[in-house]
C-alpha cells in the first residue's frame, strides 16, 4: 500500500497536476520491483474527476469499494467533522439543512452533506458506468469485521492474489480511525479548518515535501483525537435515518445484484 494514507491524488487537481510519476516517486518509492500496488483514498468514491482519471490512467486497475451501514456512517462523519472543529450544527440541524437542499449545492461541499454521502447508488454509478464490473468488487465493513477471512479471500480473488483471508484476515480487526473529543481545539482547528487556518497549512505544504508533511500531519491528527469514543445516535434519529435510507438501500440493492440484511 501507498506509504502515506490515503494519498487523494486523483481528486485534488494541485497533486495530479504534477503527474504520474510524482504520484510514484512520492507514495510508492519503496515499491519498485513489487507486482501489487494500491492505495486507498475513501473521497475518491464521491468525485468525477478521480473516476475519470483512474479509467484513463490505470488500465486494468482493480477496484475495491468498502461501504458502511449507511445509518451509522452518516453519524460518525458528523461526530469526526466536529472533533475537527469543522462542524459547528447539531447533527439534527445538519441533516435538516441538507434534506431541505435537495440540490446538494451545499457549499460546505460532501464532507458535510451527512446524507447525501450514504446514498451509495448515486456515487457508486460514476464508478460502474467507466469500468467492466468485474473490475469493481463491493464490500461492507461489516463483513470485513465479522468474516475477515471470508470477506479477504473474496477481496483477494479480486486482486489476484489467493491465500489473501489467511494473511490479512485479521487485519482487519484492528480499527486504526479513532473518534471523540480532541485534546486541543486550537490544534484541530489548525490541521483541519478552513479560513487563516487552511492557508497556513497550504503555506507549509508549499515548504515541507508531502511525503513528509501528510503523515505527520496524520499523526498530529490521530494523536489530538482522545479517543474516548463518540455519543450514542439518539435513538429516535437513528430510525429516521433508517427510513431516509431504505429507499437507497433498496436501489443499491438492485443496482448490484445482492442484499444487504446488515444494514437494516
Amino acid at each position: 500500500m501507498s506509504e502515506v494514507k490515503e494519498p487523494a491524488f486523483f481528486n485534488r487537481d494541485k497533486s495530479y497536476d504534477r503527474g504520474l510519476e510524482w504520484y510514484a516517486n512520492t507514495f510508492f518509492s519503496g515499491a519498485s520491483g513489487q507486482r501489487y500496488r494500491g492505495e486507498s483514498t475513501p473521497w475518491y468514491l464521491y468525485s468525477d474527476a478521480a473516476a475519470e482519471r483512474i479509467s484513463a490512467d490505470c488500465t486494468g486497475v482493480r477496484l475495491l469499494v468498502i461501504l458502511r451501514d449507511p445509518v451509522a456512517r452518516a453519524w460518525s462523519h458528523y461526530q469526526d467533522q466536529v472533533s475537527a472543529q469543522i462542524e459547528v450544527r447539531s447533527f439534527s440541524q445538519a441533516i435538516f439543512e441538507e434534506s431541505a437542499d435537495r440540490s446538494n449545492e451545499d457549499p460546505r461541499g460532501i464532507r458535510q452533506q451527512y446524507l447525501t454521502a450514504g446514498d451509495y447508488t448515486l456515487h457508486l454509478t460514476r464508478w460502474l458506468t467507466r469500468f467492466e464490473p468485474d473490475q469493481l468488487l463491493v464490500v461492507t465493513s461489516e463483513s470485513m469485521m465479522e468474516r475477515p477471512g471470508e470477506t479477504w479471500e473474496d477481496v483477494g480473488k479480486h486482486i489476484g492474489m489467493e491465500g489473501a483471508g489467511s494473511v490479512l484476515g485479521d487485519l482487519s480487526r484492528t480499527r486504526e480511525n479513532t473518534s471523540g473529543d480532541p485534546r486541543s481545539a486550537k490544534l484541530a482547528a489548525l490541521l483541519h479548518a478552513p479560513g487563516r487556518f487552511g492557508r497556513l497549512r497550504g503555506a507549509a505544504r508549499g515548504l515541507v515535501p508531502e511525503r513528509t508533511y501528510r503523515p505527520v500531519a496524520q499523526w498530529m491528527s490521530d494523536w489530538n483525537k482522545k479517543g474516548n469514543g463518540s455519543a450514542p445516535l439518539p435513538d429516535h434519529l437513528r430510525l429516521a435515518l433508517r427510513d431516509h435510507y431504505r429507499p437507497s438501500i433498496g436501489a443499491l440493492e438492485r443496482v448490484l445484484e445482492r442484499s444487504f440484511p446488515e444494514w437494516q
